[in-house]
């Protein structure tokens, strides 16, 4: 393996490391410490904002060996803006089951069909499901080794991130471990039109992706140069440390989105690259992609 390739790799491992050790220490804190605003910040926020929210959670334990948390910034209002977030978190939450998940989809689950008005009743509902899901993973690896001591934990985090007058973004970040190897990690942030209380499906023109190549090779480079000074990536050899084929690299798997800079994009753990590499993102500014916007994207950055 070059040179190059093996300082990426380790300073790679050492950021995603340094991000496991991180939500650790935050699960371990207990939920007050997940709220990343201050109290009067947060009435400050709530002062301002359209869209007014509470931190629920649900923290689920068996001794030392399994753990579930989810901790969500839940709409609290009556109007529809609120009522229509609350059918998006609660689909979201649904997607992340694990279950679904780790199985390529083949396990049919269902999002919470009752009142979604309660944040407790639809919180403790996913964190159960999942509860359950690990305890009947940790009892089947036991049919063959009782004497096997084995540690599985889940923690979904859905956080209201930033809003303006047309749009809401919140982040949906997920960690678990299954007592592999290593634990898998997933980060993907997503806009929330208010007109319409809908998700923006899509930010960038699909059909552009040749066209967009040069800004998206200068953003993976730039994310790969962040911890990796001495020998840099250039375009000349970025292909090297990248699974894509015929050198073009794809728009991510979960949409780009809107942020007051510029896109975001950010691509999964494997999804362009090994596991070392972590979830690569960088964000476009909106004078460098502009014209590649979708019209119902662009007018929400007017």
């Amino acid at each position: 393996m070059k040179k190059t390739q093996l300082t990426i790799i380790t300073l790679a491992l050492t950021a995603c490391f340094l991000s496991s050790c991180k939500a650790s220490s935050t699960k371990a804190q207990g939920t007050n410490s997940s709220d990343s605003l201050t109290t009067t910040e947060a009435q400050a926020a709530q002062e301002t904002d359209t869209l007014v929210v509470k931190m629920d959670s649900c923290n689920l334990q068996e001794g030392k060996n399994l753990d579930v948390v989810i901790r969500v910034d839940y709409p609290t209002g009556t109007d529809d803006l609120a009522s229509n977030v609350r059918k998006i978190l609660n689909q979201k939450m649904a997607d992340a089951y694990l279950a679904a998940v780790n199985e390529d989809g083949s396990k049919s689950y269902k999002a919470y069909a009752g009142d979604l008005s309660n944040a407790k009743v639809v919180i403790e509902k996913y964190g159960k499901d999942n509860f359950k899901y690990l305890k009947e993973q940790i009892a089947d690896i036991k049919k063959y080794d009782s004497r096997a001591n084995i540690n599985m934990c889940y923690e979904l985090n859905l956080n209201k991130k930033a809003e303006t007058d047309k749009y809401i973004t919140y982040n949906c970040s997920s960690y678990a471990y299954l007592a592999g190897a290593h634990g898998s990690s997933f980060d993907q942030s997503f806009n929330i039109i208010k007109a319409t209380g809908k998700l923006l499906t899509e930010t960038v023109d699909t059909t552009q992706v040749k066209k967009l190549q040069p800004i998206l090779r200068k953003g993976v480079i730039s994310y790969l140069n962040e911890y990796n000074k001495e020998d840099p990536v250039t375009d000349n050899n970025l292909n090297e440390f990248l699974f894509i084929e015929n050198g073009i690299i794809p728009l991510p798997a979960h949409t780009p989105f809107l942020t007051k800079d510029g896109v975001h994009f950010a691509y999964q753990q494997y999804e362009i690259g090994p596991y070392a590499m972590g979830i690569v993102e960088f964000t476009i500014p909106y004078s460098e992609i502009k014209s590649y916007l979708t019209p119902e994207a662009a007018k929400l950055i007017q």
